[in-house]
This record gives C-alpha cells, sequence and structure tokens, in this order.
C-alpha cells in the first residue's frame, strides 16, 4: 500500500478501489486492519473513502490527534478535491461547467463545488471539492443534478469497471503542501480500460500494498477479466498465468491474452511468463495440460520473499508452485502470535506455515503430510532461514487423519499432556494416496471435532477450504458445532470476491473461548 505522508500524529495511504476504509465485521481485512496486521501500524479512523473510491485517505496515530481531526472537520477547514467520471456533460445538460450543491443529506449541512474539466474518451471529468463529507456526498450531490458517476450502481451511473471517483488531494490545516494521489490510469484513458477488459483496475485494485511485503501475489484473480476465465501470479521477476479454459487452442489462446500479459509485465517489471493451462476435473488427468514459457525463463527452483522470509518455489518443475499465495494473511497471522508456542501444520504441504511459526519463535512445529517430497521443501525452507538444528520443526510424514488420531488417544489417555496452541488446517478438497479416499466434505466435521479436542484453552485454529461445492455458511456452521467462537476472515486483497467467479478460498478463524 502506498505511503503518501507519515510522522507522528498522522498516516497518508493512498487507498486503492476496491477496499474499505475499516472492516465490516469481525475478521474483515480492510485499511485499517491491513495496515495492523502487515504494518504493526496502530491508527484512527479520520475520515472514510467508500469501498470503491481512491485515492488520498487519513488516519491518525494517537488519540490526541484523532480528536484534533474531528474538531477540523467540524469547522471544516481539511479542503478535499476529488475527480470523477461521468457519461453526462453538463454543458449540454443544465448549461453549466461549474456549480455549487447545498442541499442538506440526512438532515446535515454540506456543500459541494463542482467543476468540468474536460473529456476522456468517451466520458466526461468532473472535479468536485468539499470541506466536509458526508455519507455518499459527492455521489448524491451529483445525482440531484443527474449527474451520475460511471461505475455507480446505486445512484444509476453507466457501467463501468470500478467505481469512478478519486480522492485527489487534501489540504490540511498544520501541513504547509497538500497530500496528493495521481489520477488512475483508468481515468486518464478510460477506452483502454474498457477495452483491456480490467486489466487497468486489477493494478489498481491493488496498488502498492505489497511493496516492501512481499516479492509474490496474484496480480489478476479470476472473475476480473470478462473475456477470458485466467488468473496472473507473479512470482519474483516472474508471472505465472493460469487458463482455466480448455476449449481454445493454445496457439489462439496464447494470441489473445498475450498484449494483456504484456501490461502486467510491464506494470510489474517481470522477465518473463508461463503459461499453465489447468484441467477443471485434475482428478485422473493431472491438473497441468500445458505449460509454455515466454521470454525469460524462470529457474527450475527460486526463493520468493514474504516479510523477510524465503520460500523456494518452481512454475516449471511441479504441478504446484510451492507457496499458496491466498494464505499470505493467515501465515502473517501465525506468525505474529507464534512466539513460545505449540503450533501444528495439517496438511503442510511445503510448510510455509511451519516455516513462518518457527520464525515467529515457536517452541514446536509440526508438519504433518503424507507426501515426502513436500516435506523435503519444507527443511530446505528452514535450513534457508537459519533454523535446520533449531529443533523448532518435527516433519511427520503420516495422512494428517491418522496423525490427528493417535494425539487425539495420547491425550485422551493422559489429560496431562500438552496441548495444541495454535493449528493449521488447510486441507485439499479431494485426494487420493495410498489406496485412501480423502473429501474435504466428508471430513470436515471429523477434522473440526479432532482438532477442537487437541486445542488449548486460549489457543487458535485456522481452517481452510478451496471447495466450490459448498458455500462458507455450510463449513462456518460445522465448525460452530465445536468451536464456541468462529470468525469468517476475508480474502486477502488480491483474492477479489467478483460475482463472475466463485469464491476462491474460505477462511476460518475458530477458538474455544
Amino acid at each position: 500500500m502506498k505511503q503518501l505522508f507519515k510522522d507522528k500524529n498522522w498516516l497518508i495511504i493512498d487507498k486503492p478501489s476496491g477496499i474499505s476504509t475499516h472492516g465490516a465485521w469481525e475478521g474483515d481485512l480492510a485499511v485499517q486492519e491491513w495496515l495492523h496486521l502487515h504494518r504493526a501500524e496502530e491508527t484512527f479512523v479520520c475520515s472514510r473513502l467508500d469501498k470503491g473510491t481512491s485515492g488520498v485517505l487519513l488516519f491518525a496515530r494517537n488519540a490526541e490527534s484523532s480528536a484534533l481531526a474531528q474538531q477540523i472537520h467540524e469547522k471544516n477547514e481539511a479542503q478535499k478535491v476529488y475527480f470523477f467520471l461521468s457519461d453526462k456533460d453538463s454543458q449540454k445538460f443544465f448549461g453549466k461547467s461549474e456549480w455549487k450543491c447545498d442541499l442538506p443529506l440526512d438532515g446535515k449541512e454540506c456543500q459541494t463545488l463542482f467543476l468540468r474539466v474536460g473529456k476522456k474518451d468517451h466520458l466526461y471529468l468532473y472535479q468536485a471539492t468539499i470541506f466536509r463529507g458526508r455519507t455518499h456526498q459527492i455521489r448524491r450531490h451529483a445525482q440531484s443534478f443527474g449527474l451520475t458517476i460511471a461505475g455507480d450502481s446505486e445512484y444509476g451511473g453507466v457501467a463501468f469497471p470500478r467505481l469512478a471517483l478519486h480522492c485527489h488531494s487534501v489540504k490540511w490545516p498544520d501541513q504547509k503542501d497538500p497530500w496528493l494521489s495521481e489520477l488512475p490510469q483508468s481515468f486518464e484513458n478510460p477506452a483502454g480500460v474498457c477495452g483491456e477488459a480490467g486489466i487497468y483496475i486489477s493494478s489498481e485494485s491493488r496498488g502498492n500494498f505489497y511493496e516492501n511485503i512481499c516479492t509474490a501475489f496474484r496480480c489478476l484473480h479470476r472473475g476480473e477479466l470478462q473475456k477470458f476465465d485466467i488468473a496472473v501470479d507473479k512470482y519474483a521477476e516472474w508471472l505465472c498465468v493460469w487458463s482455466y479454459d480448455e476449449t481454445m487452442p493454445d496457439n489462439e489462446l496464447v494470441n489473445q491474452i498475450t498484449p494483456l500479459i504484456n501490461v502486467l509485465m510491464n506494470r510489474y517489471k517481470c522477465d518473463g511468463w508461463v503459461l499453465k493451462r489447468a484441467r477443471k476435473n485434475p482428478h485422473g488427468r493431472g491438473l497441468i495440460a500445458v505449460q509454455l514459457l515466454f521470454g525469460n525463463p524462470p529457474p527450475p527452483w527460486f526463493e520468493v520473499v514474504e516479510h523477510g522470509i524465503k520460500y523456494r518455489v518452481t512454475l516449471t518443475e511441479s504441478q504446484h508452485v510451492g507457496l499458496f499465495l491466498d494464505q499470505r494473511d493467515n501465515r502473517r497471522r501465525v506468525a505474529l502470535k507464534s512466539a513460545q508456542k505449540r503450533v501444528a501444520n495439517l496438511f503442510s504441504y511445503t510448510c510455509s506455515f511451519s516455516l513462518a511459526a518457527a520464525v515467529g519463535g515457536a517452541e514446536v512445529v509440526f508438519s504433518v503430510d503424507i507426501a515426502k517430497p513436500c516435506l523435503d521443501i519444507g527443511k530446505l525452507n528452514f535450513a534457508g532461514a537459519g533454523l535446520a538444528l533449531s529443533g523448532q520443526g518435527k516433519f511427520i510424514q503420516e495422512d494428517a487423519r491418522d496423525w490427528l488420531k493417535r494425539q487425539v488417544r495420547k491425550l485422551s489417555a493422559d489429560s496431562n499432556a500438552p496441548k495444541l496452541d495454535i493449528i493449521v488446517c488447510d486441507p485439499p478438497t479431494f485426494a487420493s494416496t495410498s489406496g485412501k479416499e480423502f473429501s474435504v466434505e466428508e471430513s470436515w466435521s471429523e477434522l473440526a471435532a479432532q482438532c477442537a479436542f487437541l486445542l488449548s484453552a486460549n489457543g487458535v485454529a485456522y481452517f481452510s477450504t478451496n471447495h466450490r461445492g459448498g458455500t462458507a455458511e455450510k463449513y462456518q456452521k460445522i465448525l460452530e458445532n465445536h468451536f464456541s467462537k468462529v470468525s469468517k476472515l476475508s480474502n486477502p486483497i488480491d483474492f477479489p470476491e467478483s460475482s463472475n467467479a466463485p469464491v476462491h478460498v474460505k477462511l476460518f478463524r475458530c477458538a474455544l473461548k
């Protein structure tokens, strides 16, 4: 997330479109919560931008500054300048290029100054200046003149990939210069946005959130493009493009998506990309049907960094990359809570959760997975972090279900046996190993019961599933049968929920009290 300004009193963020100022429920990761989790910033909300609105967002860093911000707003001493796009030309629509609206909103006085700036492709660019914002003030004041904002479905705006409203500057009483946020590319070239079906928008929705945080993230999620069913992940200097359309021939797909991928290559300064064509029904046929390389090929194995922790990944040597990007927030949560804790990472894959816990100071971490090659990568990750001889990592090649049963039997026989403080349970949707079938839908309740039995009184368990056949409500209700407190966690910012695609992952935080 791009930081515009910071001192002892204020933190100013360039907020992307598509993320709220603060969470709507416990477990929702909006800007304020993201800053706390990933940057250890304790903030106070001084002003809010709607989820779709981008631009300058002000936070106070202490209670005194928060109170001061309230006084500044009450005295109308802060000037905020916005830009927005509309398909309506005010000069033709009601004969004005500059006007004022002082219509009270929700019984409260407010004022918006409007200015027609010019034309951007097929849309018109306007400036709106306010001194104290009411709920949806600019959107409602603009609508009162019949001038709806592009992408604002709530107030009748023309279709657009995002809410075309951007806070460009905030002039604050005790600051010499205003805080500024550049006009988004989608405002400068709205025709290109529509023509490229959302590539600009996906970039704008991420902003610089991951700068200095990680070198691997999803830069285009399924559903963000209307024409192609693809997702694009960035791993260091390479892009991994996942195509979920099995109908289009390889050459045709490559020809059509290459211009779009080049936009992302340039945006994220990448050297090459890998195309992986995923099977809709991979069981028995393999997860990847086709794998093609373009540009400079990546090494067989290389490292990406997340909060200073290095993880080994591959784009060419395995069906899976080696690091699940949709678990980034949970890895951070585990790392921050693991000091002197006993941690179990079930279905541990390459042990990324285990490494995060160990770096966070865990007493011991049990990595349980039936696949020895995955555990071997986990051991290499531990060695790369200088933890090979720390004694924290216990790598157990076993079906996680069998391991859980053994731990339940041990604890049942000896009530004084130590319990687990943190449990991570991220099972596959389906699996078949050594003749044993696994279905997350059938096993979810038993896994929850076993984990609840093994969890310490103040412990926490993180459950997740990518199963698209069951709703989050269904899986949460099952967890609630075994845990006193279950919170649904929002998806990471780079995995936005979309009406064009199913929910990517369902995440839950569970506790006994």
